[in-house]
């Protein structure tokens, strides 16, 4: 489900993980992604909470290129 999420919008976050699949450990799934060969690139981003502060997160990037190459070698 987060791999068909990736292909059809392109990245996704932890909270859209969250909400969306109930997926906890986003970074579990990115890595059995990554181990099985495909492309994910991680964007850092700055936000502002709530109480007015600063704060990183992670955005998880397919790398469509990559990932089409990749997708092409295992239907043949």
């Amino acid at each position: 489900m987060i791999k068909e999420h990736l292909i059809k919008y392109g990245s996704i976050t932890i909270r859209e993980a969250q909400e969306h699949y109930c997926v906890g450990r986003l970074s579990e799934v990115i890595g059995k992604l990554r181990r099985k060969g495909y492309t994910i690139h991680t964007v850092m981003k700055k936000g502002i909470n709530k109480f007015g502060k600063t704060y990183e997160y992670g955005i998880y990037v397919w790398d469509k290129c990559a990932n089409r190459s990749m997708e092409d070698e295992q239907q043949e």
